[in-house]
């Protein structure tokens, strides 16, 4: 983040991972872990993980917090170890931390950290904890910044929102500037050939000076304001917050200063036309005030045409300004002028004011369109997306974009009663432009609540586009002989992984990660379904394109539907049984094409139906045995079996977890062969409050007890299920016919979305199979033994 004064550093906000699904093979991801970082795939990391922090993860806060919250997706260990936390300046020397504590408020899952005064600049929290869920350390860091000039009350992320507080002395601040600027030069331009009564200029100096000590008032009230309603968890006295301003801050005082000095001087002086020089003087220095705005806008936190982009901001605002201010000044004209027999004629200054504020509405129009490029990432969604849709998605998905296009329409309204006011004047009779003045009054009124828009933009963050986490993606699966013998590894890239015309590349390797050998010959036949829509194509050949490497390919593929696939690939070798892997794919893939991608079909009552069969059947379960595979898309493998009781037999709840496989198979660097798979490395059982680890002796070793979310708390991953739509294969699954219903769920708090797609029993609703597809997470789940009455063994007597 740069320190530049006066810059606006908003960082992006970055997603939250679907570990929740991860944690269920928390056990063995330690270990995992050490074989995914040499492998080069780190996206399968299945541990939990830290979700959240106030102040927030890369944010900025406007003065030294007095503790930093973390909150992590498991609940942490307070002993053996205690966790630590670390917060490092710049320069890498060690703050001081008063306290570490777990358990704030009963929330286990919550380290909260006490820490003395930080000064002014960017930090590194290092943080490291041991689960109480599973036993394993976690590590991480991340950056928060502290003061170093951002603007009172503005959002640091996108999604959040600006001080109500904020917003609104910045639109008075805005407002004061415009009507003292063009009052200064209203009597100049538009009345320059018109006689001003003594009143009206009396009133139109009150206005200037109002105007003047309103901006001024409405400026100097933010540090006090900001200290009085601090960011959450931050102790912020007014003098901490007057210090934690941008330098270009007090542009604003200063240049209004002198514009109330100058208003009050001409309104005690009282009598006589305002010279030119004055006038001119007195606009400009209010205008000034406006660059303490802009050197704190979005514009200036660009790291790339941020001179272009300040210089358009300022002279966005200097426009806006005139034309508000001159219209409110009309407004008031007019008024006064009514109210005195309107012996004045108006079409003189109405048409002075009408040729002025025509160029000004063109400049602002143009560089508010311009001020938008250079705030949405416009380019970056080309580059992502071409000129689809997708790369303009940020105007209608997030906050800053719902403000523009509010603006946009309340817009429309001042910009029809202008063209109006330009119709009515090419009659310049003293009955028709009588008839102005209350559409004048409206244009007024309209234009200022457009500012108000304009004022909440300016203290969102501004949106980031979002980018898919893979360049390609790459899926392994196990392949099972007839007896259900794991025998092979099949990894399977797809390109450009969206409907239409596709590249497939398959690998076989053995459990080793060794390259299957090519004599004899492995043929292969896929077969390809429809989940969504029920198409089938069988018995698609593929070609052996490098026999050292055992890899194959397909080109010129036609997967023309959107949603979920199954692709089923037999391998036939001479003398050997033949084996099978399933694999699943939805289309476009959220991670390769970006989470927007999919389709968002409408939901079908009869899909509808079918899920909340399926998910009150999954949440009453008392038992069962869990067969779980997730690969991130990398080309890397977790395997476990699972097994879980409630305690509905008499027993005490238990679970057993067993790792059955764990490799990365993409190398680290060139030439460097990744690490080793491991088979069966890990088994943990947990009987109520005493939990096991099975040694490979045979030997059991007391550890903390794991808990395993039990099927009734399962609901909360499905909360606000969307896209429902029920498939036409009809299969069976453990004995029984089933039907297959797809849907996506939405973001929440402590998991992104995620698309799924559920095999349900027909007669007994049970679900059989998911599948799921999250960012850099895909995942396949078999439940057997649904309500069973089996027993988990502790260790032997």
């Amino acid at each position: 983040m740069s320190a530049r004064l006066g810059q606006v550093a908003v960082p992006k906000s970055l997603p939250i991972s679907w570990l929740r699904y991860g944690l269920r093979l928390a056990v063995f991801a330690g270990s995992l872990l050490l074989v995914l970082l040499a492998a080069g795939a780190p996206g399968v990391n299945a541990h939990a993980s830290l979700e959240r922090a106030e102040p927030p993860i890369d944010g900025i806060v406007i003065a030294p917090p007095t503790e930093l919250q973390l909150f992590f997706t498991e609940e942490v260990a307070a002993a053996n170890p205690a966790p630590a936390v670390q917060i490092l300046n710049q320069a890498g020397a060690p703050q001081t931390v008063s306290a570490v504590s777990v358990g704030q408020d009963g929330d286990l899952r919550t380290v909260t950290v006490a820490i003395d005064d930080l000064d002014t600049g960017t930090y590194t929290v290092d943080w490291t904890v041991r689960s109480a869920t599973d036993g394993h350390i976690l590590t991480g860091t991340y950056a928060i910044r502290v003061g170093g000039g951002i603007p009172p009350g503005i959002a640091t992320v996108d999604g959040e929102l600006p001080a109500p507080w904020a917003v609104a002395t910045r639109w008075l601040t805005f407002v004061g500037i415009a009507a003292a600027a063009a009052g200064f030069l209203f009597g100049p331009t538009v009345l320059r050939e018109t006689i001003e009564s003594t009143r009206a200029r009396r009133r139109r100096l009150q206005l200037v000076l109002g105007g003047a000590i309103l901006a001024l008032l409405a400026s100097l009230a933010e540090p006090l304001l900001q200290s009085l309603f601090p960011p959450e968890n931050v102790a912020l006295g007014f003098t901490s917050a007057l210090a934690g301003l941008p330098d270009a801050w007090w542009f604003r005082p200063i240049c209004l200063g002198v514009a109330v000095f100058l208003a009050l001087g001409l309104v005690v002086r009282g009598r006589g036309r305002i010279p030119a020089s004055i006038g001119w003087f007195g606009a400009l220095i209010s205008l000034l005030a406006l660059a303490g705005l802009s050197l704190t806008s979005h514009a200036a936190g660009r790291e790339t045409w941020r001179e272009v982009g300040i210089a358009s901001n300022l002279l966005h605002q200097v426009t806006v300004a005139l034309w508000v201010g001159g219209l409110v000044h009309l407004a008031l004209w007019w008024l006064i002028r009514n109210r005195e027999g309107g012996t004045v004629r108006a079409s003189g200054p109405l048409r002075r004011f009408s040729v002025l504020a025509l160029p000004l509405f063109a400049v602002a129009l143009a560089t508010g369109f311009l001020n938008t490029g250079f705030v949405f990432p416009i380019i970056e969604g080309s580059e992502e997306y071409g000129f689809g849709p997708e790369a303009f998605s940020t105007l209608w998905t997030s906050n800053y974009g719902y403000v523009l296009i509010t603006k946009l329409l309340l817009l429309l309204l001042p910009f029809g009663l202008a063209i109006y006011h330009r119709r009515v004047l090419t009659n310049l009779a003293h009955a028709v432009t009588a008839r102005l003045g209350r559409t004048v009054r409206l244009e007024a009124i309209a234009v200022l609540a457009v500012v108000l828009g304009g004022s909440a933009m300016a203290l969102s963050a501004p949106p980031a586009i979002e980018s898919a986490p893979l360049e390609s993606v790459v899926l392994a699966a196990p392949a099972y002989t007839g007896d259900g013998e794991m025998t092979s590894i099949v990894h399977l890239g797809i390109a450009p992984a969206e409907p239409g015309d596709n590249v497939l590349t398959l690998r076989l390797t053995d459990l080793q990660g060794a390259p299957v050998p090519a004599n004899p010959p492995t043929r292969i036949a896929l077969e390809y379904t429809s989940l969504d829509h029920g198409t089938t194509d069988v018995d698609q050949a593929v070609t052996l394109i490098d026999p050292a490497a055992s890899t194959y390919t397909t080109e010129g593929l036609e997967l023309s539907l959107d949603g979920w696939w199954r692709i089923t690939a037999t391998l036939r070798r001479q003398a050997t049984a033949d084996q099978r892997a399933e694999l699943f794919l939805l289309l476009p893939d959220p991670n390769v094409q970006g989470f927007s991608a999919p389709a968002r079909p409408q939901s079908s009552p009869e899909a509808l139906a079918v899920f909340e069969r399926g998910l009150a059947a999954m949440t009453s379960w008392t038992s069962v045995r869990v067969t779980e595979r997730i690969t991130s898309g990398s080309d890397a493998l977790v395997m476990a079996e699972r097994e879980i009781t409630t305690g509905a037999n008499g027993q005490p709840p238990a679970q057993q977890l067993i790792a059955v496989y764990a490799g990365g198979f993409a190398p680290q660097a060139v030439g460097e062969l990744p690490a080793a798979p491991r088979i069966d490395f890990s088994r943990t059982v947990t009987i109520g409050e005493q939990g096991w680890q099975v040694q490979p002796d045979g030997a059991w070793l007391e550890t903390p007890p794991s808990r395993a979310e039990p099927p009734s708390e399962w609901r909360d991953i499905y909360v606000g299920a969307e896209d429902l739509r029920l498939g036409p294969v009809e299969e069976e699954l453990n004995g029984e016919a089933v039907r297959i219903v797809t849907f996506r769920t939405p973001d929440q708090r402590r998991q992104s979305g995620a698309w799924f797609a559920w095999w349900v029993g027909t007669e007994s609703g049970n679900v059989y199979r998911a599948t799921m597809v999250a960012n850099q997470h895909y995942m396949v789940w078999e439940y057997t033994a649904i309500d069973e009455p089996f027993v988990i063994e502790g260790p032997p007597a």
